[in-house]
């Protein structure tokens, strides 16, 4: 009980050292289209929600910088794969380097591909889509390059009054790419589909400051779970290693088995080892140390031998 109270002791307090001593600070990353901007519905840019993380970010003081240049009301998903193609810069910042040195990344591209499809009435609109999910990977591929703490991907949601069906099916394709790279997916539809309070205009999916403060909500829900669920496996990792359940990879050890050894003495006793048969010359019935007493014992053999040859007595 006691080895476990160490165990535990140590592990919790380097965990508390190196939280209250290292620099958990975040260099965030936005990029993408209005949205990601934080274009009014009036056109104007004021606060998106990547403001709003920021903000979460800084007041809890976890924010190292904040970049937000590779946004535009005219980027599309084959701009952004441009920009990164040709490492094109902006502002003199590179969009390759931001990514590579960035720890949260959030993104938003396509709402306006699916829009414009849709006020088009195109009928190969699900094609369409499945080509422009396609091209979305080449971007998520690159971001996935690179270690980050989160990579958020927003989801697509329907104001437009038309059938969902076309958005669920975007949705579906961006989920299981965001799934199959570790990158969490945001799913917007249930909450912004259609609803009145977050969009101030009809037929634009640019909400009012009320959506992209929900949009932002969400986001930083997700980011807090995650970090929350970071420090509980750490946590219960030393809980493991304190009661000694860390399971050994199977069938790379050797069997731990009750073994008898033998001693030259003739005395034999129980222990465990890799071997069932133990063979030894002195042992606690026998070794001076035990026995008080000083003996001179022969190993039968060559010294036997080499006494009965010479006619050596070695019973005086």
């Amino acid at each position: 009980m006691k080895k476990v109270i160490l165990i535990l002791i140590l592990f919790l307090s380097c965990y508390f050292i190196y939280n209250f001593t290292k620099d958990d600070r975040v260099s965030y990353l936005t990029l993408g289209d209005s949205l990601s901007k934080g274009t009014t519905e009036y056109g104007v840019v004021n606060k998106g929600y990547s403001n709003y993380i920021k903000e979460y970010l800084k007041e809890n003081r976890k924010l190292k910088d904040y970049n937000k240049t590779f946004t535009s009301n005219d980027y599309r998903i084959l701009d952004i794969i441009k920009i990164l193609s040709y490492n094109e810069k902006k502002d003199n910042y590179s969009l390759n380097r931001l990514i590579k040195e960035s720890d949260i990344i959030t993104i938003s591209l396509g709402m306006t591909e699916i829009y414009n499809k849709i006020e088009k009435k195109d009928q190969n609109i699900y094609t369409y889509i499945d080509t422009m999910i396609n091209d979305y990977t080449k971007i998520l591929d690159y971001i996935k390059k690179f270690p980050h703490q989160e990579v958020i991907i927003l989801g697509y949601y329907n104001t437009l009054g038309v059938s969902n069906d076309i958005f669920d099916y975007a949705n579906y394709k961006l989920e299981k790419e965001c799934k199959e790279r570790g990158f969490t997916y945001i799913e917007l539809s249930k909450t912004l589909d259609n609803n009145p309070i977050y969009f101030s205009k009809k037929n634009t999916f640019i909400p009012n400051i009320e959506g992209y403060e929900k949009i932002s909500q969400i986001i930083v829900e997700k980011i807090k779970n995650n970090w929350y669920n970071i420090q509980c496996n750490f946590i219960t990792m030393t809980f493991v290693m304190a009661e000694g359940e860390i399971k050994m990879k199977k069938n790379i050890h050797p069997n731990y088995v009750e073994a008898t050894v033998t001693c030259a003495c003739g005395n034999t006793f129980k222990t465990k080892s890799t071997e069932e048969n133990i063979q030894v010359e002195v042992c606690s019935k026998c070794h001076p140390f035990y026995t008080g007493k000083q003996t001179l014992g022969s190993k039968k053999g060559q010294v036997e031998k080499f006494n009965k040859k010479f006619g050596f007595d070695t019973q005086k």
